[in-house]
């Protein structure tokens, strides 16, 4: 009976664990992060603050900004702002990401392609 008991303390916590460790990406998105880059001289800087309530924030060089964001299918992410001159936003390909580090390609419909690797603040 005993080891019984033990063995099922175990097994729950040994579940628990594993619930906790396979976050979704959604999850694993939430929180502060910083890119930083030194182009030609000038230092590049961008704080996004991505909220668990679909809002984000995000100073780009001391220019804020505010609205809201959505995981879409291919690891996009799209946010929204009254900055952002479309109604659909912009599509942020997510195409490396850790609980430390998000690497994201800036523009994935056309244009220039920057990649960016943020990280966790």
């Amino acid at each position: 009976m005993k080891n019984a008991l033990i063995l099922c303390v175990m097994l729950v916590i040994g579940l628990s664990s594993c619930q906790r460790a396979e976050q979704t990406t959604e999850e694993v998105v939430l929180g502060s992060w910083l890119y930083e880059e030194d182009m030609d001289g000038t230092m590049i800087r961008i704080d996004l603050q991505i909220n668990e309530d679909g809002t984000y924030k995000q100073d780009f060089m001391g220019y804020p900004s505010e609205g809201t964001w959505e995981m879409l299918e291919d690891n996009f992410l799209r946010v929204k702002s009254p900055e952002i001159m479309n109604e659909e936003g912009q599509k942020w390909k997510i195409i490396q990401l850790t609980k430390d580090s998000m690497w994201i390609d800036w523009n994935v419909s056309g244009g220039e392609e920057k990649v960016m690797g943020f990280k966790r603040q």
